[in-house]
């Protein structure tokens, strides 16, 4: 196994752990004033879902991203904030 396949999810093991979560936010959006910001991009690609990207580190732990990360977030934030 090379070093960065460590680093790496499938796709779609990504989806299954998330699925309940996916579901709920999908069902929340369909009943509410929520708006769903797609982040899936900067953590995966079609085929897999990584923890370093292009030589950035996107989480810090199993669940948490890092800070380079939550700026790509907040950045989708922002941009879906305008008017």
């Amino acid at each position: 196994m090379s070093t960065l396949s460590r680093f790496l999810t499938p796709y779609g093991r990504a989806q299954a752990v998330f699925r309940q979560s996916l579901d709920y936010l999908s069902e929340l959006e369909r009943s509410t004033n929520v708006i769903r910001i797609g982040i899936r991009d900067i953590f995966c690609d079609s085929q897999e879902c990584y923890a370093v990207r292009n030589g950035k580190a996107l989480y810090q732990d199993d669940d948490h991203p890092t800070p380079f990360a939550t700026d790509k977030i907040a950045q989708r934030i922002l941009m879906s904030m305008r008017p």
